[in-house]
């Protein structure tokens, strides 16, 4: 576009410096544009949005064609804004998802892969499979959100080639990136804060445990915080985001250069607009979950194909429960903190000679090394599980014709004992509703969610080192 625009101005009598101003100008305009659309976008619609922001960036380039600055010309020249807006509707289970394997028809009640069962058996019965849905497993059903979301990211850069002599060129650069995290029109987002006090029966809970048959109380942390109109982002902005760049040219012999070049890269954060929206829609974005043994006991079948959900289905709730929400069920939202959202970055590098040899033969043999640093470490979502230390406990007790609960075990922590959110949590379709729940579902960092769902952590690295040699002949005497 800007090309197009260059050439007609010059066809129209136009000079290259007040050319060169008005191109500018014009991307300085869309660059301030975006920058007050920013504030008031959401407020506005987006479809007004877009018209202002051609308006300005006209205005601005008529301004400046007029009345030409060229100091302006050099700040508003290295700016670069960018809107994001993603409407989005993706129906994923409008029918219910539903699947079958061994645990509708195998003899054990813990779901033991010794104890037989078959898929297709589980089927002919009508037995399905009861999962997570936020894990993309089990048998569920979902109503889903239409997320409208929007964010922004501004660049501000500067580069340019330095000839320090007739043997050494230096291309020095530097470039700062700021994304700004999604909004949403209707502020239908949320995170999930570990370290709050959950309400849940006053912010605590206490049972026997069954090792030592003493009482234990332990405190409900964790719960799902909802934007507001105040607070309407569910990340934290990374304003670290700072790339130098620097390469060099150096002809140290006659028909040698040696060539060499290191800079910073930032990839796209994650808090950018999505239309999946895989992490921070709860209340909004619901799924019920099938219970398949009555009460949660893992034995008595509770239900068949033909009535999957015979407790009826889960309404979204909205932010109307706060912490409150999704209790009883998997909990889910990205972590709001800075480690969080890290933006990925690359840091890229290389050193090498090239040669001119007789009849028009280059050489050339070059090394190149890069490093990404913060990259998502996928199969680090979940975080409601157990500590390392399972892995030292024993697999069962000392005696086998004695409860599973003689010691601290595998077995134990499998073992069916008094669930002591029984009365508090109440929704029938909560595996934590019934009489009976699993130990070690009591021993989690956040025991009234079934699980807690979060963005990957970003801890990842990666790293490539590579030589490349080339040998190019080119054609001396035309083609």
């Amino acid at each position: 576009m800007g090309v197009v625009l260059g050439i007609y101005l010059f066809r129209a009598g136009f000079s290259s410096f007040r050319i060169g101003l008005i191109i500018a100008a014009g991307l300085a305009g869309s660059a301030g544009a975006t920058i007050l659309v920013s504030f008031v976008g959401d407020r506005l619609g987006r479809s007004r949005c877009l018209v202002l922001l051609s308006l300005l960036s006209a205005l601005g380039g008529l301004a400046l064609a007029s009345y030409p600055s060229f100091p302006l010309l050099l700040i508003l020249a290295f700016v670069d804004g960018r809107i994001h807006q993603i409407n989005y509707v993706q129906t994923n289970a409008p029918n219910g998802f539903f699947s079958f394997n061994k645990d509708g028809s195998y003899k054990c009640h813990s779901g033991v892969d010794v104890c037989g069962g078959d898929s297709m058996a589980s089927f002919m019965m009508g037995q399905l499979t009861q999962g997570d849905a936020g894990n993309g497993s089990g048998s569920y059903y979902e109503i889903q959100t239409r997320p409208a979301t929007t964010n922004y990211q501004y660049g501000f850069f500067a580069q340019d080639n330095w000839k320090v002599n007739s043997k050494l060129t230096l291309n020095l650069g530097l470039r700062y990136d700021v994304t700004l995290p999604r909004t949403d029109r209707y502020n239908r987002q949320n995170w999930f804060d570990p370290k709050v006090t959950n309400p849940l029966n006053g912010g605590s809970l206490t049972y026997t445990d069954p090792v030592t048959s003493q009482p234990v109380t332990v405190p409900l942390n964790g719960g799902e915080v909802f934007v507001s109109s105040k607070q309407r982002t569910n990340y934290v902005t990374d304003w670290s985001n700072i790339q130098p760049r620097f390469g060099l040219a150096y002809q140290f012999a006659p028909k040698m250069v040696v060539r060499g070049g290191y800079g910073i890269y930032y990839g796209q954060s994650r808090s950018g607009v999505t239309g999946v929206v895989p992490y921070g829609t709860q209340g909004f974005n619901q799924f019920t979950n099938v219970v398949t043994t009555f009460q949660s006991d893992g034995a008595t079948p509770y239900l068949h194909l033909s009535d999957p959900f015979p407790n009826g289905l889960i309404q979204p709730a909205g932010n109307s429960l706060g912490l409150m929400n999704d209790v009883g069920f998997g909990g889910n939202g990205p972590l709001r903190t800075a480690a969080a959202n890290r933006t990925p970055y690359e840091q890229s590098w290389s050193l090498g000679i090239e040669r001119q040899l007789p009849s028009n033969i280059l050489i050339n043999a070059e090394y190149i090394g890069k490093k990404g640093t913060h990259l998502p470490f996928s199969g680090t979502t979940e975080r409601n599980h157990l500590g390392a230390w399972v892995e030292s406990l024993p697999v069962a007790g000392p005696d086998p014709a004695q409860p599973d609960c003689q010691i601290l075990s595998v077995a134990c922590l499998n073992s069916l004992v008094d669930n002591p959110f029984a009365g508090i949590i109440t929704n029938a379709n909560s595996g934590l509703s019934g009489p009976r729940v699993q130990y070690f579902q009591l021993l989690l960092p956040f025991p009234q969610f079934t699980g807690a769902a979060t963005e990957p952590l970003l801890i990842a690295n990666s790293s490539y080192h590579a030589l490349q040699l080339l040998a190019e002949k080119r054609y001396s005497n035309g083609l």
